[in-house]
């Protein structure tokens, strides 16, 4: 319903950001960073494109932008399988942009960057609230920065190897 009646009176917008709610293994993710995480899904083709970003690619849009009431349901997680499959693709596209900038991995990354994650999901942005999924989320969340950044140290190496 909103859809018809926002559509009817946008003449002067070019697109809309939606509120995007997650489903993590059939919990509903209010906290951790997930929530509201907006998202722009609903544009006129003629003043956006999507940008090329390897990984979280986003519309890049000409004109005015508005928020809708309602939001989508982002059943993304039904199971740890789903969450893991994407969790190495994320990594892996992580690391190569990392590669591809040519950022060197330190210490710190490998240290002191997952506790540092957990923190700021678990802690700062309260996925506590969320109990045990909240939980997880910060867990796996820390643990991908270990990968992304472990995985990156792997291609550096792998370079130097080529090289020497």
């Amino acid at each position: 319903m909103e859809l018809r009646e926002v559509l009817s009176n946008a003449d002067d917008i070019a697109g809309f950001y939606i509120k995007r709610r997650t489903n993590f293994l059939g919990r509903w993710i209010y906290h951790c960073g997930w929530y509201p995480d907006p998202v722009l899904r609903l544009f006129r083709k003629s003043q956006g494109n999507f940008n090329e970003a390897i990984i979280h690619e986003k519309v890049e849009l000409q004109g005015r932008i508005d928020y809708l009431k309602e939001e989508l349901l982002h059943y993304s997680y039904p199971n740890l399988e789903s969450y893991l499959h994407r969790f190495n693709r994320y990594t892996t596209m992580g690391a190569q942009v990392a590669f591809e900038k040519g950022r060197r991995v330190r210490w710190f990354d490998l240290v002191m960057r997952p506790p540092i994650s957990f923190i700021t999901h678990f802690v700062s942005r309260q996925g506590f609230r969320d109990g045990m999924e909240g939980f997880m989320i910060s867990v796996l969340s820390a643990v991908a920065v270990l990968v992304k950044y472990a995985k990156l140290r792997y291609m550096q190496q792998q370079q130097s190897n080529r090289i020497a």
